[in-house]
């Protein structure tokens, strides 16, 4: 039976290590043992390689006399000991001369390693930094097998066509040195050495007994190679409570885990066969502290020398006793990291996880199982919300899902339901004022998004941007909840080019990495005659900036995204235009100065951007710009100033180098927001547009100021008592096109009688029961898991495309099981499968 142990040395610094193996082959067996920090290692390329026996010994059998071993390493890296670029092993015969040599590099083209091995070997030559190894192969002649070159930060490794280059931060040079002890090999010692010390001694014993035909071999490794990102002999102080070592060893207080893996026919195992760990003491001299408490007469006659100073009989006879007493010190002191869930050593996590209640699942990585315990208080405090179920579902199942509360859904006659459902609409004006608007229908195209399933689950499509790209097609941009497959909802930006160029919306971000926490939003869009320029704000960078990437051609070609701004207090709500000179000018609303200001920042070629300037200083609120080149070439800025009871509107000029006085553009009554505005030339004419909530709810008014010189009258431009906001003018042909935001469609999910035997009956029987419904239906009094439609329902939608709906049921089970404890005592849980034929299916209702 094969076993790993792992303790710690009394000395200090170093673990022993005892593996044994056990089988009836006579030849020695290819195992490998790793270590990790925090965690087991999961796979035999998962941390640092203490023993491998064909490192060790040829095929033959036989110990190698001496490897050589040239490591190249990427630090400040997750990888124990540092990420190995490039190695290049030798190995020496009996005779002294190199017989095999071996070459590990990384390959970029597969991102894999690739590992060179050249045998029969007839010399090698090292001249300057280029090694160069021969070989000749049976009676043929000598041939370069390639060659090893090493310069200033990167290893070249050529041979015939192929050629690998890789980058590297510090060289280890590694010896090998093995001793045979008895005849024929059967106890062996090898010796690691590094910068002329030991950091690892392996004694190999090898014996057969003859009733059972099994060959037992013995291990026993003493680790003591420190795996800092510092060189060796580099101060390393570790943990405070520690003594600091710059000599050698493994680093106390810290514990270490031990995988050993088996190979058959050069293919290692997928999981180890044995582990262990054990955690690092100190060396406090301790021995050494005893012999200075000896009477001065003792110490005088056990070193009366020069030379046995520091190696008297009596002083090594107490560092026997020293070592205990540093070993008790050490193990007192770790009592100290015993609370602490990054460094503890794993076998404790069971016991800190029941101190709060908290269940770990023992068959997780160590890593995940100190985030569960660590998160674990986060979760309690958010027990019965959404994103409290959706984390601990996707957390046991690995799948995505929807959390739908129903006391959405029932009908209540005394409480009529508000709708937060947000859409793009479009109207146009082709001179006789704005036509009737409605979703636009690129959007929502009534074949996939029936009209009584426009509203996207929890969520909304707001702020568009609109922008004319080349051809004349229409660029229109906006923020939405949407969750694209396999991502986490939140609030992202996407786009459509319109007129059936693009046959859905596209997330324009989703390439760039994602987390749950990440907001963008506020799209600006602007076109320069060869590139789409768009900007956004996002808190990617842990600050809320402005962000911006290019589009040629289409959506699918970008650009790179370039962070603008970079800043403590938020940068939001950009707008962008292009002056006469071809300057791209981009404005915001920030925090910096402690009120609301607008901000500018320009470019002339695109690539260097001028330092960020504040263009205004109310004594309040400057937000929400919008800029727009008039006919005379001059560049406007507009933005909503808040007067505390009231907000209006406001411009400046751009003249000579600087910005004009600003100028009240559109005045408020007390109460009266005027707010989002938006601007275009049209017919030579400047058109001012805004959301008002004058009269009651927000609607989008206007107004022209024709030939640059008076404006007219504010009117109505869209009049309708709806809530419509952040218009998006845009010049389409000879029209005018205007996009906005409304929550006019949610009316028609509010409750109401529907005839199933309608059209619009038969599209409400197709949602029902999904996570897009949105009407509403009398209160279901049952507990059964069908019963969907009450008070205490919520509805959890597995989302898992492509797998069996058995596993998908399983998966239900787990998750049932490891959700129960967080269950709020009033609320039932419904689990619901979208089966393959697009059915759904309620498989179990808890609660």
């Amino acid at each position: 039976m094969p076993e790993l142990d792992a303790r710690a040395d009394a000395r200090g610094e170093r673990i022993d290590l005892d593996l044994t193996l056990v089988g009836t082959a006579e030849s020695v067996p290819h195992a490998r043992v790793l270590r990790r920090r925090s965690s087991t290692p999961k796979s035999a390329t998962d941390g640092l390689v203490v023993l491998d026996l064909a490192d060790l010994f040829t095929q033959a059998g036989d110990p190698w006399p001496e490897v050589r071993r040239q490591r190249y390493l990427v630090l400040n890296t997750l990888a124990e000991g540092g990420m190995v670029q490039a190695e290049l092993a030798a190995y020496v015969g009996a005779g002294g001369a190199v017989e095999q040599v071996v070459i590990t590099a990384y390959d970029r083209t597969s991102d894999g390693v690739r590992v060179v091995r050249i045998d029969q070997v007839s010399r090698v030559v090292t001249t300057g930094g280029a090694t160069e190894i021969f070989q000749r192969i049976g009676a043929a002649p000598e041939t370069s097998a390639g060659t090893f070159t090493v310069s200033s930060g990167q290893v070249v490794w050529s041979a015939g066509a192929v050629t690998l280059a890789v980058d590297y931060d510090r060289r280890e040079d590694q010896e090998i040195v093995s001793t045979v002890l008895e005849e024929g090999g059967a106890r062996v010692r090898f010796s690691t050495r590094a910068d002329g010390e030991d950091i690892r001694v392996t004694d190999y014993r090898a014996s057969f007994n003859p009733d059972t035909g099994e060959w037992t071999r013995t291990l026993r490794i003493a680790d003591e190679e420190r795996s800092s990102k510092a060189p060796r002999g580099a101060l390393d102080p570790g943990p405070t409570r520690f003594p600091s070592s710059a000599a050698r060893g493994l680093e106390p207080g810290t514990t270490y885990y031990y995988a050993a893996f088996a190979a058959t026919s050069g293919a290692f195992a997928a999981k180890p066969f044995a582990t262990a760990a054990a955690t690092a003491t100190a060396s406090y001299g301790g021995g050494d502290l005893l012999y200075r408490l000896l009477p001065e007469a003792h110490r005088f006659f056990d070193e009366r020398e020069a030379a046995q100073a520091g190696a008297g009989q009596l002083r090594r006879f107490l560092r026997i006793f020293g070592d205990g007493v540093d070993l008790a010190r050490s193990t007192a002191e770790g009592l100290l990291s015993l609370h602490d869930v990054i460094t503890v050593d794993a076998a404790h996590l069971p016991r800190l996880a029941a101190w709060i209640g908290w269940e770990p699942d023992r068959t997780l990585a160590e890593e995940v199982q100190r985030t569960d315990i660590l998160a674990a208080p986060e979760i309690f405090g958010t027990v019965g919300t959404i994103p409290n179920l959706t984390s601990l579902v996707s957390r046991v199942t690995g799948y995505d899902c929807d959390v739908k509360e129903f006391v959405n859904n029932v009908f209540m006659t005394n409480a009529p339901e508000a709708s937060r459902h947000v859409q793009v609409y479009q109207a146009v004006n082709t001179g006789a004022g704005f036509g009737a608007p409605g979703p636009q229908a690129n959007l929502y195209p009534p074949s996939n998004e029936p009209a009584i399933t426009q509203a996207r689950p929890d969520a909304f499509d707001g702020e568009p941007s609109a922008a004319i790209g080349p051809g004349g097609s229409v660029w229109l941009f906006w923020h939405a909840h949407r969750a694209p497959a396999g991502r986490p909802g939140r609030r992202r930006v996407w786009a459509q080019r319109l007129k059936g160029l693009d046959p859905a919306p596209i997330d324009v971000l989703g390439d760039l990495p994602d987390d749950p926490g990440f907001v963008d939003e506020g799209p600006a869009a602007l076109f320069d005659g060869s590139r789409m320029w768009l900007f956004w704000s996002s808190n990617r960078g842990k600050t809320t900036d402005l962000w911006v990437r290019t589009f040629t051609g289409d959506l699918a070609t970008r650009s790179a995204p370039v962070r603008l701004t970079s800043h403590a207090a938020p940068d939001a709500r950009p707008a962008a235009a292009r002056d006469t000179s071809g300057r791209i000018w981009v404005f915001w609303e920030s925090r910096r100065r402690g009120p609301t200001d607008i901000w500018a920042i320009s470019t002339a070629d695109g690539v260097t951007w001028d330092k960020p300037v504040r263009v205004t200083s109310g004594d309040a609120r400057d937000q929400m710009p919008a800029a727009v080149i008039d006919p005379a070439g001059v560049l406007r800025l507009f933005w909503s100033a808040d007067r505390g009871d009231r907000s209006v509107i406001l411009q400046t000029k751009r003249t000579g180098a600087g910005f004009g006085a600003p100028e009240e553009v559109v005045s408020a009554a007390p109460g009266v927001r005027n707010e989002a505005p938006a601007a275009v030339v049209w017919n030579g004419s400047v058109w001012l547009l805004w959301c008002s909530n004058q009269g009651g709810r927000f609607r989008i008014w206007a107004r022209v100021q024709a030939g640059g010189t008076v404006w007219g009258t504010s009117f109505l431009a869209i009049g309708r008592l709806s809530n419509d906001r952040d218009p998006a003018p845009v010049l389409d042909g000879a029209a005018l096109s205007l996009f906005f935001s409304s929550r006019e469609g949610g009316e028609r999910f509010q409750s109401r009688t529907v005839d199933t035997a309608s059209p619009a009956g038969k599209l409400a029987l197709k949602t029902m029961h999904r996570h897009a419904d949105r009407m509403h239906y009398t209160y279901d009094t049952r507990r059964a898991k069908e019963s969907f439609y009450a008070r205490d329902a919520v509805g959890i939608y597995l989302r898992a495309p492509g797998v069996p709906d058995v596993e998908q049921r399983q998966a239900v089970t787990r998750a049932g099981a490891f959700v129960a404890p967080f269950r709020p005592l009033q609320m039932r849980l419904v689990w619901i499968l979208e089966r393959a034929d697009g059915s759904i299916e309620a498989v179990q209702s808890d609660g």
